[in-house]
């Protein structure tokens, strides 16, 4: 028996120029096995491999985790990112 993985509920992509860098900044959100919502952050440089931070966040509703994303990316946008994707699936 093959185990359910988590699916993705809905994803973000925002992208910021700085010195001749782009920067991004990548928000997921997934519906875990256990019916709770896991808000994964990545960040860095689209020149590296590797991203520069990972955060995640779990939350018992999908209400706060929207609370919380749309805290996100008021900031985000607030610091010059705009958003260059929204895929909701």
């Amino acid at each position: 028996m093959k185990l359910k993985q988590h699916s993705i509920y809905k994803k973000l992509i925002l992208l910021r120029n700085v010195e001749n860098s782009t920067r991004y900044y990548l928000l997921q959100v997934f519906k875990t096995l256990f019916d709770n919502y896991l808000l994964i952050r990545e960040y860095g440089a689209l020149k590296n491999r590797k991203p520069t931070g990972l955060i995640k966040m779990y939350f018992n509703t999908e209400k706060e985790c929207e609370i919380e994303l749309e805290k996100i990316l008021r900031n985000k946008i607030n610091k010059g990112y705009y958003m260059n994707k929204e895929i909701a699936l």
